[in-house]
């Protein structure tokens, strides 16, 4: 089951990025559903010294297969942002990163803004959780894990840097040592 939730959020960001790409040059959103927190819990660390905080932490499912981490994060800071890498660890001991180097930003993040901006720009319709989508994906049972996420890197505008890869380095090696497989 662990290795089940493990490629699902690794093939996840390739179908939920790819098909809302391809649907959305359609003209058509790819519908998905939130995961029910008491199956997957997202969980933003607390980093008071980072200039992202973030707004929402979901984790999603498409109805036509596959899931993704999606997430909205707030420029708290002083300084414009040029781009950020955001990562993520999940309890079974695989983790992601989004952006590499960084997002880069068609323009600065500046002081007070979020990215997205709306839900309407991650390019999804959610859907209302029903009981004929909780029985159909067989969304019942015990939680099967944590995700958490974390900023890892951020590029101000004037060139300067905040950077926590140390700490997401140790988060990643701690959950990889002490993966919890769910039954």
């Amino acid at each position: 089951m662990g290795y089940l939730i493990s490629a699902l959020f690794l093939a996840c960001l390739i179908s939920v990025s790819g098909g809302t790409k391809q649907q959305s040059e359609q003209g058509k959103k790819q519908q998905v559903f939130i995961e029910p927190h008491e199956l997957a819990l997202p969980v933003a660390v607390h980093q008071p010294e980072s200039p992202l905080e973030f707004v929402k932490a979901l984790v999603i499912h498409s109805i036509n297969g596959g899931g993704s981490h999606i997430f909205q994060v707030r420029n708290r800071g002083t300084k414009a942002i040029r781009a950020y890498t955001i990562g993520t660890v999940t309890s079974v001991g695989t983790g992601s990163e989004w952006g590499g180097t960084g997002y880069r930003l068609d323009k600065l993040l500046m002081p007070g803004q979020t990215k997205p901006q709306t839900i309407e720009d991650w390019g999804i319709e959610i859907l209302p959780l029903t009981d004929e989508l909780r029985n159909k994906y067989k969304l019942k049972g015990p939680m099967k894990g944590i995700i958490v996420f974390m900023v890892v890197r951020v590029e101000f505008a004037d060139g300067s840097i905040y950077d926590a890869e140390l700490e997401y380095k140790a988060l990643r090696a701690f959950f990889e040592k002490n993966a919890i497989w769910p039954n």
